[in-house]
C-alpha cells in the first residue's frame, strides 16, 4: 500500500489532533479506500465518535473528487458537539452528512447504493453482526466493507472469521493493523481463493502475534507483510 507524502502527513496530523482509536497506518488505509476504492455509490460510516475516521474518509474523498461521507452515530456518550467541531475545524462540514441515530434506524429508510461501508460502531457480536446484516445488501458488487478492531474485540473478530471462512463470498483485500477489508465479488475466482488463503494464514499468525505467542521480530514481519499486501481493491 503506497500513499503520497502529503496524504501521509495529513493522516498523521488528524491522528495526532483528533481523539480516537484509529492508528496512523489504519488511517492511511482508510484514506486509500476512500480515495481509490472501486465501485460507485456512497461512503457510509457506522460509528463516528469524535470524527477521526470521518475526517480522513471525507478528506480523501474530496481530494479524489468523490462522494461525501454519511456518518451514522447516536452519540450516546455526548460526543456530537466535539464531532461537529472537529469536522468543521477540518473544513469538511460540506463533505459530511451526520445522521444522529442508531445504525438500524438509519438502515430502515436507506435506499442508495454504497461503495464503501466502514463499520466501527458497537463491538458486541450481535451489534456488529446487525450492522453488517442491515447494511451489506446496499453495498454494490465491487464495493468494500471494512471493519475495525477485528482482533482484540470478540464481536468483530468472530464476525470476520465467519465472513472469511471458506466458502466465502468476499475477497479479502486488506488486513491493516486491526482493520479487515472485504470486497464484495460477483464470483469467487481461483486467484481470489488463493489470495484469501494467503491472507487467512497471515491473519492467523498476526493473531498469535497480538497474543505474544510468536517472537517480536516475527510479529513485525507479519505486520509489514500484511500492510504491503493490502490495497484499496
Amino acid at each position: 500500500m503506497q500513499m503520497s507524502a502529503e496524504a501521509s502527513r495529513y493522516v498523521e496530523r488528524v491522528v495526532g489532533e483528533v481523539d480516537g482509536w484509529l492508528s496512523h497506518h489504519e488511517g492511511l488505509y482508510l484514506y486509500a479506500l476512500a480515495a481509490k476504492g472501486p465501485g460507485a455509490g456512497a461512503i457510509v460510516e457506522i460509528g463516528s465518535s469524535r470524527g477521526r475516521s470521518t475526517i480522513i474518509l471525507a478528506a480523501a474523498a474530496r481530494a479524489a473528487g468523490r462522494e461525501a461521507v454519511v456518518a451514522i452515530d447516536p452519540h450516546l456518550r455526548g460526543s456530537e458537539g466535539q464531532f461537529r467541531a472537529n469536522v468543521a475545524a477540518a473544513g469538511l462540514s460540506d463533505r459530511v452528512a451526520p445522521l444522529v441515530m442508531r445504525s438500524d434506524e438509519a438502515a430502515a429508510t436507506w435506499r442508495d447504493p454504497i461503495r464503501l461501508l466502514w463499520i466501527d460502531g458497537a463491538h458486541g457480536y450481535e451489534a456488529v453482526k446487525g450492522d453488517f446484516t442491515d447494511w451489506e445488501p446496499f453495498v454494490v458488487t465491487g464495493g468494500v466493507i471494512a471493519l475495525h478492531d477485528t482482533y482484540d474485540w470478540e464481536g468483530p473478530r468472530r464476525l470476520v472469521e465467519e465472513l472469511i471462512a471458506p466458502p466465502s463470498r468476499f475477497a479479502i483485500i486488506g488486513l491493516v493493523d486491526s482493520i479487515t477489508a472485504l470486497r464484495k465479488v460477483a464470483a469467487m475466482t481461483p486467484s481470489i481463493r488463493l489470495r484469501n488463503a494467503v491472507f487467512r494464514r497471515l491473519r492467523a499468525l498476526h493473531l498469535l502475534g497480538r497474543r505474544r505467542i510468536i517472537p517480536g521480530e516475527a510479529r513485525r514481519l507479519v505486520k509489514r507483510a500484511l500492510r504491503a499486501l493490502s490495497g484499496p481493491s
